[in-house]
């Protein structure tokens, strides 16, 4: 839809303001369910204590939308790194059809991951101990019957040892299957936040 302009004190009627709500980037997305040891749901944001299990988001995937992003914001009571599935109708898709890599800083000193043919997508970075670690994750045709799903995160978190850590990586799972929702595979002890949001188009 075609940008509004308005003046000041003018009064809007409840059909610009619905336009503007229309065309808004993003889109809030409510999952039908969750699953996971301490993982709870309130409205559109799903509140992760200290799960040691992993944690499953259902229902955010649609054919609503092509795109979305979720940010997931948390801490872990240990470093560890983190897995990322698809999940379709409550079950993970586990099988090695997972690829990704990544490229970052360690404090001053570069490091890269990179893998072909595994049991799910490397979560760019990992959660660590004493550090708030910021994952944006974009999903490209989730819930589309396209052989090729790609997700990219960027991230960086503070530690006072050695500075800052940034990863930026790309993900992919060769698979035509529709997919509803993802589920973060952990070995650590994560307290975090997860909201989902749809690209409008």
């Amino acid at each position: 839809m075609a940008d509004q302009t308005f003046t000041a004190g003018q009064v809007l009627t409840a059909a610009q303001l619905t336009t503007l709500q229309a065309n808004s980037g993003l889109v809030p997305i409510t999952p039908t369910s969750v699953n996971g040891t301490g993982v709870t749901l309130s409205g559109n944001t799903v509140s992760v204590a200290a799960s040691t299990t992993n944690v499953s988001v259902n229902g955010v995937f649609t054919s609503a939308y092509t795109n979305y992003v979720a940010f997931i914001v948390g801490t872990a009571t240990t470093d560890l790194d983190c897995q990322l599935r698809y999940r379709a109708g409550g079950t993970d898709l586990s099988t090695s059809v997972y690829q990704y890599a990544s490229q970052g800083w360690f404090g001053a000193a570069a490091n890269s991951a990179a893998a072909t043919a595994q049991p799910g997508m490397f979560l760019v970075p990992s959660f660590g101990s004493g550090r708030l670690s910021s994952n944006k994750i974009d999903f490209f045709s989730p819930a589309t019957a396209s052989s090729w799903k790609v997700s990219n995160s960027n991230t960086s978190f503070s530690h006072s040892a050695v500075g800052i850590i940034v990863r930026n990586g790309a993900q992919n799972a060769n698979s035509t299957t529709v997919f509803d929702g993802f589920t973060i595979v952990n070995a650590g002890n994560i307290t975090a936040t997860i909201t989902v949001y749809a690209y409008r188009t």
